[in-house]
């Protein structure tokens, strides 16, 4: 997650940044960004180069031999999966989350230039303050994690950050201060998605092994980048759709109200709804902290 961020830092702070300082320099701007573009791809690469190489996984197990690949026997095994209730909720609650992430994300940049007014060199740092928080939050949550179960916290923090949202959309965004406060709230229910809601999907293998005795880690797991790339697409329609039939005019300096408060609407209730949805969603979620302590108990004894 602490690699993520960094990749999420170069990729939204860094080239505000860059270009700036190579146009100074001499630069065209294409040169300038094509400069830039060059230095966020080698340290992207090297953090995923980094975490990658870092993931130790010591088995006394020997590799076994793949199988043959079947497309028949691959849809057998999603068609199974997805029977299982607690993957369909998790892949519901993903669905709805990262459609308010698509949202908040694809539209602050609206909010910070239209709604706020500002820089592109001050939006730069607001990135950079909402990345260094994403990690400074990302130890105190696995610790609290460990403490309660993946379920609690992700119920308590989505509702109460999708609550927050919804409650900002007619308190109002109109200072500094509370814009921080807006983008702290959306960090803690983006730390704990992002902490916590892979690892409950890897809960679902136990799951699956200990109702149906077989062994998909990979199918199941699959099934959540497939609900993100669902969400997000749908999120970028949702907002362009809504923008256009509000009157969001593309490239002009001053927006219609009509189109400022769509931009808002989209910032803080929708996504503030969504994440309520993804939290009593989780609500529903059945398997407890005792009750995977129970089923790896079982397959242990199994053994």
């Amino acid at each position: 997650y602490v690699m993520y961020t960094v990749g999420f830092l170069l990729s939204n702070v860094m080239p505000t940044l860059t270009v700036d300082g190579f146009g100074k320099a001499g630069l065209s701007d294409t040169s300038s960004w094509l400069l830039t573009s060059v230095i966020v791809a080698g340290l992207s690469s090297g953090a995923i180069l980094f975490t990658g190489l870092s993931i130790r996984e010591p088995s006394s197990e020997q590799t076994k031999p793949l199988s043959k690949f079947s497309l028949k026997t691959l849809a057998a095994d999603y068609w199974q999966v997805l029977k299982l209730r607690p993957l369909r909720l998790l892949i519901f609650a993903v669905i709805a989350y990262l459609t308010a992430n698509t949202l908040i994300v694809a539209d602050r940049m609206y909010v910070f230039t239209f709604q706020m007014g500002y820089s592109g060199t001050f939006i730069s740092m607001i990135m950079l303050l909402f990345g260094l928080l994403g990690i400074v939050l990302a130890i105190p949550m696995m610790k609290l994690a460990k403490r309660f179960d993946k379920r609690s916290m992700l119920f308590v923090c989505l509702g109460l950050g999708g609550c927050a949202l919804a409650a900002m959309r007619f308190i109002g965004v109109s200072s500094l201060p509370a814009l921080i406060f807006l983008m702290c709230v959306f960090a803690v229910a983006s730390t704990a998605y992002w902490q916590l809601m892979p690892a409950a999907f890897y809960d679902i293998c136990e799951v699956d092994e200990y109702e149906n005795h077989v062994k998909r880690a990979g199918t199941i797991t699959s099934t959540l980048p497939m609900a993100e790339a669902i969400a997000s697409a749908v999120g970028m329609q949702v907002l362009g759709f809504w923008l256009q039939f509000k009157g969001f005019t593309s490239g002009a300096t001053i927006q219609s109200p009509s189109a400022l408060a769509a931009i808002f609407d989209c910032f803080t209730f929708v996504p503030g709804i969504l994440l309520v949805v993804a939290a009593l969603i989780m609500l529903r979620f059945p398997i407890t902290k005792q009750r995977f302590e129970t089923i790896k108990r079982a397959l242990n004894d199994s053994v």
